[in-house]
């Protein structure tokens, strides 16, 4: 949906995206007399209506044409869709859930903890659970399965589940470095796998991996690193394999969020981290929860193998100034 503002002269196209909104000019256009629709700031329901109707005494010189495309809430909402979050329990996860909830989508929540009654009982009509450790194959088959028997579908997929154990290369176990692989990227593979053959068959779908602005590099996190890292290879790698099938496959790379994982730091740790963060404050789960919400929108069908860094500007630079 398109809302005409203003004409005026210009040399040039600029793109402004704010928040809520998405400004388009278009420059360099003989000046044309627009319907009393548009020049009063009416709703243009096509972006072409601008250009139709022309003035019989010809070209006045270079002008603007200034659309606002409504990038609101009814621009993201998933009404009818199926999602399933991994690890989804707390956290970005549930803010994620929460989030696709809202917008209409019927939403699956998994994770590896039961549930307990109370947060069943604040659950929203919307939101399912499924209980699933998806580093294991097959209970992750068993719960796709279990979703295309529910709902006869599956349209986006958020891989968020993750865990840290973050130690030196020198004070790193095997052990340390398994865990960490299996639970944030081979999980990502598994659900992967399952909804592509869904979404494949459907022709459509969207699949949003969360890694993490780590990926980047870290003191202490060659396991939560290469994990992230991979993740953002697959992410290209799938969105390269599954493009033709409709499917969008799109990172997100969260920097310094206030989860449970965040939580766990000591107080020195959060404050010397804190400083080195350009925006001076730590990212919120629903920062996450906002880009996934985009990426799994009719307004990302033509973004794929990209990764989204929602971090404050920290990947921009690792010092502290």
């Amino acid at each position: 949906m398109f809302i005409f503002m203003n004409s005026t002269t210009c040399q040039e196209t600029s793109l402004l995206v704010t928040a809520g909104l998405a400004i388009h000019s278009f420059g360099n256009f003989p000046e044309k007399k627009l319907s009393d629709a548009a020049m009063t700031g009416g709703r243009v329901d096509d972006d072409r209506a601008a250009m139709v109707t022309s003035d019989k005494d010809g070209i006045a010189g270079p002008t603007t044409i200034t659309f606002i495309m409504d990038m609101g809430r009814e621009a993201m909402e998933l009404n009818g869709k199926i999602a399933l979050v991994t690890g989804a329990g707390q956290g970005i996860g549930k803010a994620i859930a929460l989030a696709l909830a809202e917008a209409g989508a019927q939403v699956v929540i998994n994770d590896i903890r039961e549930p307990d009654a109370e947060e069943l009982r604040r659950d929203p009509a919307n939101i399912f659970r499924y209980t699933a450790n998806v580093t294991r194959k097959r209970e992750t088959e068993e719960m796709f399965r279990w979703v295309k028997t529910k709902f006869g579908r599956l349209d986006i997929l958020v891989n968020n589940v993750g865990i840290i154990k973050d130690k030196s290369i020198f004070k790193m176990e095997e052990e340390d470095w398994d865990r960490v692989l299996e639970t944030n990227l081979k999980s990502c593979f598994l659900c992967s796998q399952q909804a592509a053959f869904i979404m494949a068959e459907q022709k459509s779908g969207r699949i949003i991996n969360i890694s993490s602005r780590a990926w980047l590099g870290g003191y202490g996190q060659a396991n939560y690193s290469a994990s992230k890292g991979g993740i953002i290879s697959l992410t290209r790698t799938l969105a390269i394999e599954l493009a033709k099938h409709g499917i969008t496959v799109n990172a997100i790379a969260p920097g310094l969020i206030d989860s449970p994982m965040y939580q766990s730091f000591r107080d020195d740790v959060k404050e010397r981290l804190l400083k080195m963060q350009p925006v001076n404050r730590i990212g919120k789960p629903e920062d996450v929860a906002y880009a996934v919400l985009f990426f799994a929108s009719d307004r990302a069908s033509y973004i794929t193998g990209q990764t989204l860094y929602v971090c404050g500007g920290k990947s921009l630079f690792s010092g502290i100034q």
